[in-house]
């Protein structure tokens, strides 16, 4: 086995740690991906999928990484190799991720048409047919709460920034799943709106770790913290550049690259994306995208949902 890939932030702990006792420690390992809390308790993903990021090691292996990895495995780097118990991955063929600069700033704030607005909420409601009655109910919540925050900033437009933290820290561990849906939403509204909320002047939000880490996992905690501080994967990266850069033919295409990700970590990072997007063009130009956004979403999870006759929730089934 070996890496065809490393991103820069895994790559400075792997050279940190070359010839030490340990690299880390495995948390967690899934058919395709598995977590490494580092000794700097930094997190390292390590996956067969191509997906590439700086916190990310891509393995060309096409077995399942639960024959060979196991949780609490302590993981070494030894002679240009990644080595635990009956496991070793060579670093000598690794090419360095390093993410394109051009998608790192934003000098131009967006302004996304009526119309594609429109396709990506119809992407979006695809997806609503395929979702667990879960998923469902947590996305009633976090309407609610979408809600009772855009309340609070209309009132109080100084506290704009806090409103929106109280949102969020709302939201944190919500939802079922290793990185649960509450989660997902609030990492992608912050990517989104701590890259562009400068051109506003608005100071960017951060979640503080003594919250992130006592409401949530710590892995999906940690990758919560990365995507708020603008450290994320290419296709985050890929939806940012279509937005600065005003690709809108692409635009769209590159939601349906993120909505179609995991079981339902694409769809909630794409709905904290749109909450984010739709606040800060209202913000901007006085639309009313938010309004629309909200509105899509408590009639269409209310149309899924129904109450049957056992009084228990049910879902209506795909026409």
């Amino acid at each position: 086995m070996h890496l065809e890939s490393i991103g820069e932030i895994a790559l400075n702990e792997i050279t940190k740690s070359e010839g030490e006792s340990k690299l880390g420690t495995v948390l967690n390992v899934f058919k395709s991906t598995a977590y490494i809390k580092t000794i700097s308790n930094e997190l390292i993903i390590l996956t067969t999928l191509p997906l590439k990021s700086p916190i990310t090691m891509n393995l060309n292996y096409r077995g399942n990484l639960k024959s060979v990895l196991k949780p609490l495995a302590k993981i070494k780097v030894r002679d240009g190799k990644l080595q635990t118990n009956g496991f070793t991955a060579s670093l000598v063929e690794a090419k360095k991720y390093v993410v394109q600069k051009q998608c790192l700033n934003a000098d131009v704030l967006f302004s996304i048409l009526e119309k594609d607005f429109r396709n990506i909420l119809s992407l979006l409601n695809l997806e609503l047919y395929n979702a667990s009655i879960t998923w469902l109910k947590t996305y009633q919540v976090v309407t609610e709460k979408f809600m009772e925050c855009l309340n609070e900033t209309k009132k109080l437009k100084n506290n704009l920034q806090n409103s929106i933290l109280n949102f969020l820290t709302k939201i944190i561990g919500l939802g079922p799943g290793f990185t649960p849906s509450g989660d997902d939403f609030a990492a992608g509204f912050l990517f989104i709106f701590n890259t562009f909320s400068p051109l506003l002047k608005l100071k960017k939000i951060k979640i503080s770790n003594s919250i992130l880490f006592s409401h949530t996992n710590w892995v999906s905690g940690k990758i919560v913290d990365y995507i708020q501080r603008g450290i994320a994967d290419e296709v985050l990266y890929k939806v940012l550049c279509c937005l600065k850069n005003l690709q809108r033919n692409s635009l769209t295409d590159s939601f349906l690259d993120l909505i179609s990700r995991g079981h339902t970590t694409g769809v909630d990072l794409a709905m904290g994306f749109l909450a984010a997007i739709s606040f800060l063009q209202d913000t901007a130009y006085n639309s009313s995208l938010t309004s629309k956004l909200i509105l899509f979403l408590l009639e269409n999870t209310k149309q899924v949902l129904f109450v049957g006759g056992d009084g228990n929730l049910r879902k209506l089934p795909k026409n």
